[in-house]
This record gives structure tokens, sequence and C-alpha cells, in this order.
């Protein structure tokens, strides 16, 4: 910077230094804009569910149960008949039922994004099934004792359940879309 004879600077170095100054505070914002951006569009915390996400972990846990009930009505089926009245010929399709359900509601369970027409099936079908449990637990189509009729309000029950989850889970998976139209 050149100084004039008293000591000030020049109105040239003076302008210079202003125009410095200010295209050093521009970049700044500019860094300081880019850097606001840039940590606004990161996530903070972990991912949001999924809209599915409980859909599928209801699906997901009825597939385990309906495997595990398949395999107990196979391997006990025999053991069963006395004290609940079920009938051999009865426990081997239902457990050969259950083992077939269990292997397509694990397969849809994986799906990267459920259908909702399937989640419509796996819910129809729960809710089916749970009214024909209740129906074979007061109607002597089989010849049921009071602990077999306890035994299918229980499984009415609990599938029920499932249906109810699996129901919630496809609302939560409709409602994008419906905020959509």
């Amino acid at each position: 910077m050149t100084r004039t004879a008293a000591g000030t600077p020049t109105t040239a170095n003076a302008n210079a230094a202003v125009d410095a100054l200010t295209a050093s505070a521009a970049t700044a914002g500019t860094t300081a804009d880019t850097a606001a951006h840039t940590t606004a569009a990161r996530p903070v915390g972990p991912a949001p569910p999924s809209p599915d996400e409980l859909l599928r972990a209801a699906v997901r846990l009825d597939a385990w149960a309906a495997g595990a009930f398949g395999v107990f009505l196979l391997a006990l089926g025999s053991l069963i008949d006395g004290p609940l009245g079920l009938p051999l010929a009865w426990s081997v399709p239902f457990g050969v039922a259950m083992l077939g359900g269990a292997l397509a509601l694990a397969l849809i369970a994986r799906y990267p994004e459920i259908p909702a027409p399937l989640a419509v099936l796996v819910v129809s079908c729960n809710a089916a099934s749970s009214a024909a449990l209740l129906v074979l637990a007061f109607v002597d189509l089989v010849p049921l004792t009071g602990w077999g009729r306890v035994f299918m309000l229980c499984g009415a029950a609990i599938v029920a359940a499932f249906a109810a989850a699996e129901y919630v889970g496809l609302a939560r998976l409709r409602a994008p879309e419906r905020a959509r139209t």
C-alpha cells in the first residue's frame, strides 16, 4: 500500500483493499452456504422406516409361526388326537397347508417392496382362516374335545391378530398413495 506524505493510504489502494475484503467475504459466504446445504441434505440419525416395515415384520413373523405350527401338527399329530380330538387325518393336511402358507408368506416378505395386492391376499387369507377355525370350534365337523375347542379358538385369535397387524401394515403402505391423490 502506498501512503501519502501524511501517512494515509491513497484512494486507489483503499479501493483495492475494500474490493479484496468484499471478494473474501463473498467467497466465505458461498462456502458457508455450500456447507449449510451439504449438511442439511444429509439425513441425521437412522433412516426413516419404510412404509411397509410393519407389514413386512408381521408377514415374516406370520411365516415363522405358520411354519412352526405346521411342523407341530405333522410331528405331533398322532399325540394330539386323544387330548384335542383332532384326528391324524385332519392334522396332517393342516400341517402341510401351514407349511405351504409359511413358504408363501416368507417369499412375500422377501419382496423389496411388498405389493399391495399380495398384502390384501395375505390379510384376506388370514381373516378367512380365522373364521374357519371359529367354525371348526363350534360345529361338530371334527370330533374335538373341550381342549380341542379351546385349541381352535386360540388358533383363531392368533390368526386374527396376524390379520389385524397385516391390515394395519397395509393401511400404512397405502397412506402415501392416498396422500398423493
